[in-house]
Formats: C-alpha cells, structure tokens, sequence
C-alpha cells in the first residue's frame, strides 16, 4: 500500500505525460482542500482525471471535455451553472477551475469529515442554486428566473401553461417585499426539504472512472 501511494504521489508529481510544468505539491492539494470541500484522495483522483482530458497536454481542458463527462452531462442543471461560472465555448479551464466548479455538485456523503451538517450542506446549495437562476446578480429571483429552477426540477412533467401558475401562487405566497421578487432566505425557506438541493450533487463519482 505504500509503494502504491508512493508512485501515485510520482505519477501526481510528474504528471501524465512526466512534465515538470504538471507538478502538484502537496501544500498545492493542502490550498485545494480548504478550497473546494474536497479532500486530498479526491483531489488526487480527480487531477488524474483531469490529466486523461487534457489531451492536448495543455494543463487545461475546453467546456465540451468538461461537459463530457458522463455524471456532469446528465445533470439538468449543469449548462446553468457552466454559464454561471462564465466557461465560453472556447474557454480554457485549468484544474483550479475544474476543482471549483465541480465543488458546486459536491455529494455531501463524499465531503471532509469536519464538512457541515446536512442541514447546512442543503442550505449552501438551495444559495448556490439561488445564485446561479439569479441570472441578473440583483439578489432577487423573478418569475421568470424561479419557472427556470423549477423547470429544472420537474422536466417535461408539467407543461409551462401549469408551471406558471404554480410559479404565479409561489410569487405571491413568498414575495416579502412586494415587489414581484423572491429573497434568498424567503427561496431557502421555501424549499428546504424539498429535494431541489439534489440537483446539484454528483451522487457517485467511481474512483475507477478517474
């Protein structure tokens, strides 16, 4: 087991294709931990990951490798939050980037052992959900930014004619200000328990897929 955490730490230090520029020290995965919610084995993971889609041997990957991957591409949220982190079409996403974005759908069951409770795992993705639908950063969401997270929720389950309505008595049942807006906190309230927070987990990521 030691020899094999040895040459994982090599192939790490050295990276795939054994290129000084690819380094990954260990105070580097320390900064990543803190950073992104994930711990060092899954940093690990995913930077080899990381290294089988940059086959341009660039250090970066484009925004189609990104929504390649199988457990992203099923997703219903992931071209919202794609836009929300600003990737382009012909963007350039280094592992940082890939590291952040992919802490958005961090599973819980997978975080740090000191992670917070569940309780506050769903509240910090009901806000980045919030943040991501609040396509105009004015910290309020519209009608027609909630009958988009709602459209996400539900599919092609309901049709819109219905949606709106529902969207319409959510509107009215939670705009505290009067203004046609929903808060964050009255949004969190809202759907606390609801299993929106869901959306944005990878539930499994299979080490052997790294």
């Amino acid at each position: 087991a030691l020899l094999a955490g040895r040459r994982r730490w090599r192939r790490l230090a050295m990276g795939a294709g054994g290129a000084k520029e690819d380094l990954l020290r260990r105070e580097e995965i320390a900064e990543l931990e803190a950073e992104s919610g994930f711990d060092s084995e899954q940093i690990i993971d995913l930077y080899v990951r990381f290294r089988k889609l940059d086959r341009s041997r660039t250090g970066t990957i484009t925004r189609a490798d990104l929504l390649n991957i199988p457990e992203l591409s099923m997703n219903p949220l992931v071209d919202r939050v794609v836009a929300h982190f600003g990737f382009s079409e012909s963007a350039r996403i280094n592992f940082n980037d890939f590291l952040r974005f992919l802490s958005t759908f961090l599973d819980p069951s997978r975080a740090k052992r000191n992670a917070s409770p569940s309780h506050e795992q769903e509240e910090l993705r009901l806000r980045q959900i919030f943040a991501v639908f609040d396509t105009d950063h004015d910290d309020h969401l519209s009608e027609k930014e909630l009958h988009s997270v709602l459209k996400g929720m539900v599919g092609t389950h309901i049709d819109d004619d219905e949606l709106d309505e529902i969207v319409r008595r959510i509107i009215v049942e939670l705009d505290e200000l009067q203004d046609g807006k929903i808060t964050a906190d009255a949004f969190c309230a809202a759907f606390r328990g609801s299993g929106l927070s869901d959306l944005f987990r990878i539930k499994s990521w299979a080490r052997g897929d790294a």
